[in-house]
């Protein structure tokens, strides 16, 4: 139309399409068949955490899960594994899909990978002290260091490390071949329904400690919604750079950072008043949602946000 302003593209897509489209995802896999696997998948690593956490029903001591869980990390890898070769999932095109790339394991492109590391080791080194320097302004804690906690810092990067070997397993199939295969269903479907998965997933084993006497009832609780808004995260890192590699990076940090400063830098929080503790868990989930939006936000504004 003449004189009408010309509409930019960006690689050749209206802008304006492109933000709507960003987080609908092409299909990998027909709709039956995602549905097949993924009903399975939630089958076979609910019976098995089931089946691993039964016996402190029956008295026994919890102390071997702290054995049995880095090993237990690896049980949604295995099992995606074994439905991949059982039912051989095709992509519209009638191929097979390509177990490595529906994990999302390729490191290439580097850049956004490099990007999404760095993004989520910021926030989740900031989390942690905003939020204990928050609940410190307030009151409800006490801040300082322990004996301990100097000598522990070095440990940091080396525990991350070790933990990765952990949480890839995790992740390869959570954030990587599930993502994959039930991207159509956009950024929040895909979000919400694999991370509520992921945090009834751990239920039997925060249940056992509860048995067990090791874990308060509040923790339980506490610790479901902590995965909930972790899953947010550990999500929006998938879709922001198409690699899984961020996702178990921030799963490692997740585990170790977090861990490390709250039992290092206050109050340890099993000796809070029930007031105390949910006025900080408050704070701390405040945070999280304040992460999360950040994330969010970034992976629907980069250009090659993808499954």
């Amino acid at each position: 139309m003449p004189g009408a302003t010309p509409v930019r593209t960006l690689n050749g897509v209206n802008p304006h399409q492109f933000q709507q489209r960003e987080f609908q995802q092409r299909p990998t896999a027909a709709p039956r068949t995602a549905s097949r696997f993924f009903g399975l998948y939630v089958l076979i690593v609910m019976a098995a955490v089931v089946a691993a956490t039964a016996p402190v029903l029956f008295g026994a001591d919890a102390t071997y899960l702290g054995v049995v869980t880095p090993l237990f990390m690896w049980v949604p890898a295995a099992t995606v594994l074994l439905l991949h070769l059982v039912l051989r999932p095709r992509g519209p095109d009638g191929e097979r899909l390509p177990l490595f790339r529906t994990a999302a394991l390729p490191l290439r492109p580097v850049r956004p990978v490099v990007f999404g590391a760095l993004v989520i080791t910021a926030g989740l080194c900031l989390l942690p002290v905003v939020t204990i320097l928050a609940g410190g302004a307030i009151g409800v804690i006490d801040v300082g260091a322990t004996p301990e906690a100097t000598a522990l810092i070095p440990l940091i990067v080396p525990t991350v490390i070790v933990l990765m070997v952990s949480t890839l397993g995790e992740e390869s199939a959570w954030r990587g071949y599930l993502t994959t295969l039930l991207g159509p269903r956009g950024f929040w479907g895909t979000t919400l329904l694999i991370g509520g998965l992921w945090a009834l997933w751990h239920l039997p084993l925060t249940g056992a400690y509860w048995i067990a006497g090791d874990m308060a009832g509040r923790e339980v609780l506490t610790t479901t919604v902590n995965l909930l808004l972790a899953a947010v995260a550990l999500s929006a890192l998938r879709f922001m750079t198409g690699s899984v590699w961020p996702a178990v990076l921030g799963h490692a940090l997740h585990n170790a950072l977090l861990q490390f400063a709250y039992s290092n830098f206050m109050t340890p929080t099993r000796e809070l008043s029930d007031a105390a503790y949910w006025t900080f868990t408050a704070v701390a989930w405040t945070m999280w949602i304040v992460l999360d939006a950040v994330l969010v936000l970034l992976a629907h504004r980069r250009p090659n946000s993808r499954v």
